[in-house]
């Protein structure tokens, strides 16, 4: 996976100037240029600001103080977890129309830039000058064109269906580049997709969209420094789950994977992202997770290991199997022991019993324990740990 940049990327050099500016309780990054009446460019997706460089240029001849911001959670702009709506986007860009030293703007937007202008215009027209939108509809309009029209709900699939599911288009946007290009090659005209700038165009806002969400980050590093976590043998167990009290960022970390979990007493969930050696798990990799004889999981109601992508989804497979458990009818070693094989190629017909499959790539593991028993909430018994390795017994 390549490395991950940082909201510098975005800071293009040109005639332009970048500011950042404080509005709504963000911060917000804009290229300026220019002097006169205020004209606000707001981008679409998945772009940030470096989508009106040229009129940025042309309207600052023409005489206006040119302004393109990135929007929350795009570019350099700040990307909190939460305040995505319409009703407080457009509440952010009027309170930067306010920031800026200006009582009102002419506001040009493209696409979701569009959508935020007419939100402006309803909630908060007292800085709404005038508008110019492209590629925008009226949101009741567009609204009933998705309730009606066949068509525009496949125009609008990729947010109708990717996304409605909780970090699927953080995970899509920011592996690498694919899906921003599929968007751009499936939305834009011949005429700039025959430009020799195109493709590097269209690398830079793909680049733009992995700067990481650095509040998001701080939930996923609790698995490190949270208190209520135990790690042992490469596990991370969560000794709070469903009873945090006030500790939010515990809270933050199981809705940010799971949306939610039961409690502590009624399940737990061990997971697992990195091997008895401290390396990332790899499909290509075969390990084993051996459960000495008699140290099966102590649940009262029962157990399952689970794979999941890196993002946690689910991974398809050739046997549509996403967790092995002992409802699939363990096979144990000579000496009572019981292997787990987590692999991403089938180990063989007679071992498919006790095998997980796993993604070619990255991958994480679960423990699921339900009615977890005393043994397992007080830490007496730890999960094994998962290894790499050539073959197991069985």
């Amino acid at each position: 996976m390549p490395r991950r940049p940082d909201s510098s990327i975005v800071l293009v050099d040109g005639p332009w100037n970048h500011r950042t500016v404080r509005a709504n309780g963000i911060a917000m990054h804009v290229a300026e240029l220019g002097s006169g009446p205020l004209v606000l460019l707001l981008h679409g997706f998945p772009e940030f600001w470096w989508a009106w460089r040229r009129q940025l240029v042309d309207l600052a001849d023409a005489g206006f103080r040119a302004v393109a911001v990135d929007l929350r959670g795009f570019g350099a702009t700040d990307k909190p977890p939460r305040g995505y709506d319409a009703p407080n986007l457009a509440a952010d860009l009027a309170a930067l129309v306010t920031s800026l030293g200006e009582q009102d703007a002419m506001v040009v937007g493209n696409d979701l830039g569009g959508l935020l202008a007419w939100a402006m215009a309803a909630n908060h027209r007292e800085v709404v000058r005038s508008m110019v939108l492209l590629g925008a509809a009226h949101p009741l309009r567009l609204r009933a064109a998705i309730a009606r029209d066949p068509e525009q709900r496949r125009a609008s699939a990729y947010a109708l269906r990717t996304f409605q599911l909780p970090r699927r288009p953080e995970a899509l946007l920011t592996r690498d580049a694919r899906w921003v290009r599929h968007l751009f090659d499936t939305w834009t005209g011949p005429r700039w997709r025959g430009t020799p700038g195109y493709r590097a165009d269209v690398e830079r806002y793909a680049e733009a969209m992995r700067i990481p969400q650095v509040a998001f980050d701080r939930i996923m590093i609790q698995f490190k420094v949270n208190k209520a976590i135990r790690n042992v043998n490469g596990w991370a167990f969560d000794s709070q789950t469903g009873v945090y009290g006030t500790d939010y960022l515990n809270r933050a970390l199981i809705t940010a994977i799971g949306l939610g979990a039961n409690r502590i007493q009624d399940a737990c969930y061990p997971t697992s992202h990195k091997d008895n050696d401290g390396k990332d798990y790899v499909g290509s990799n075969k390990y084993v997770m051996r459960f000495p004889a008699g140290e099966l999981p102590p649940v009262n109601g029962f157990w399952s290991l689970t794979m999941y992508d890196a993002d946690y989804f689910f991974v398809q497979n050739p046997i549509n199997r996403y967790s092995v458990s002992p409802r699939d009818s363990l096979k144990t070693n000579p000496d009572g022991s019981v292997d787990l094989l987590i692999q991403n190629e089938s180990p063989g017909a007679m071992r498919e019993t006790n095998w997980l499959p796993a993604p070619k790539g990255p991958f994480i593991l679960m423990l699921r324990n339900y009615w977890p028993k005393d043994a397992l909430l007080n830490g007496s018994w730890a999960p094994p740990p998962v290894t790499r390795s050539a073959g197991a017994t069985l």
